[in-house]
């Protein structure tokens, strides 16, 4: 049911005249780039000062008077939005699809929506308290993440950033990286998501990525995250787990060697499965090596088919060279749906 119309959209743009980036004289100014880092700033001189009719709604005070400073406008068309009855399920639906899973029930909503209203002591819009209604509801919890329906495909920055955790990740020569890279190491990160469709911090539209409401083809289930997922970003996840993993190098590590080795990607990240080649040396049968990874990567949930998948390519390798073995392990785990979809 549509709630507002474009003369609500035109009322809304009259709100933020005037408000633009720090350009100069801020902490984070510099000659010629836009300034995203400090607060925005307001030029009262480019307000726009006509009254301005916002959202209607029982409770709501949609007409904001003329000649309302700037700052006060924003607060009020703040306000405005924030308290419409339909802000609490819309934000905490999609929290629950970023979250736990692609397709809640409307009971699972509404349990959230009533938290986001009032978290038990009259706070309205209290994020702490509904993330923690949402990861401990009943519906994100038990026997219910056996439905095949259940659940959500990461999306390629949550994929690879949750591969990384497990292998002490940290920029190159593990104190600093080279002056080059002004401070930062993430640069490689956002090359291996670009061919996934899903530029980091460069998205394609004002909706971002994709669609909350996009549905599966064939079936009836909302899956936001496969809108970017093709055949051919398919094909390329598992060429950018390889690049943390290239299978026929003597280094322990992904994107660097261990020992901070010259690279071509200079201010990329560096990965340590040293753990992992321990255990695929202590125990030439894999079933070591193949626990843990169940453990921290499926949370114990792996499946008798992946299990077999995975053992008997670790098989095919020589145990005398466990660093393979486990890159084999870690490979074949994290490209499964099973991994991918996550429940």
């Amino acid at each position: 049911i549509p709630t507002y119309n474009q003369e609500t959209i035109v009322n809304f743009a009259k709100v933020f005249t005037g408000w633009s980036y720090c350009n100069q004289a801020c902490g984070f100014s510099q000659p010629g780039l836009v300034n995203f880092r400090d607060p925005m700033i307001v030029n009262p001189a480019l307000h726009d000062t006509t009254s301005k009719n916002l959202l209607r709604y029982p409770g709501a005070h949609p007409t904001l008077p003329a000649g309302l400073p700037p700052e006060a406008d924003l607060d009020a068309a703040l306000d405005n939005i924030f308290y419409h009855p339909n802000t609490a399920p819309f934000i905490s639906k999609h929290l629950i699809q970023q979250l736990v899973t692609s397709n809640p029930t409307p009971a699972y909503v509404g349990r959230v929506s009533a938290k986001f209203r009032d978290n038990g002591y009259s706070v309205r819009g209290d994020l702490k308290a509904v993330v923690r209604a949402i990861l401990l509801d009943p519906e994100a919890r038990g026997s219910i993440k056996t439905d095949p329906n259940y659940g959500h495909l990461r999306e390629p920055v949550i994929y690879l950033t949750q591969l990384l955790r497990p292998f002490n990740p940290m920029a190159n020569s593990n104190i600093t990286v080279p002056p080059s890279c002004n401070g930062l190491s993430d640069g490689v990160l956002n090359f291996i998501t670009q061919p996934l469709d899903q530029d980091v911090w460069n998205p394609p539209t004002v909706f971002n990525y994709y669609p909350m409401d996009y549905i599966i083809p064939n079936t009836p289930l909302a899956g936001p995250e496969f809108q970017i997922f093709s055949t051919g970003t398919a094909l390329k996840r598992p060429n950018a787990v390889n690049t943390f993993f290239p299978p026929n190098t003597t280094a322990n590590g992904g994107i660097l060697a261990a020992g901070g080795a010259a690279s071509n990607t200079p201010c990329g990240t560096r990965v340590d499965i040293s753990r992992y080649t321990s255990l695929a040396a202590a125990d030439t049968t894999g079933g070591s090596l193949i626990d843990t990874v169940n453990r921290e990567f499926l949370n114990g949930s792996m499946s008798t088919p992946v299990r077999n998948e995975i053992s008997t390519a670790v098989q095919a390798v020589a145990s005398s060279n466990p660093l393979k073995r486990a890159r084999t392990a870690i490979y074949v785990a994290v490209t499964s749906p099973q991994y991918q979809v996550q429940r």
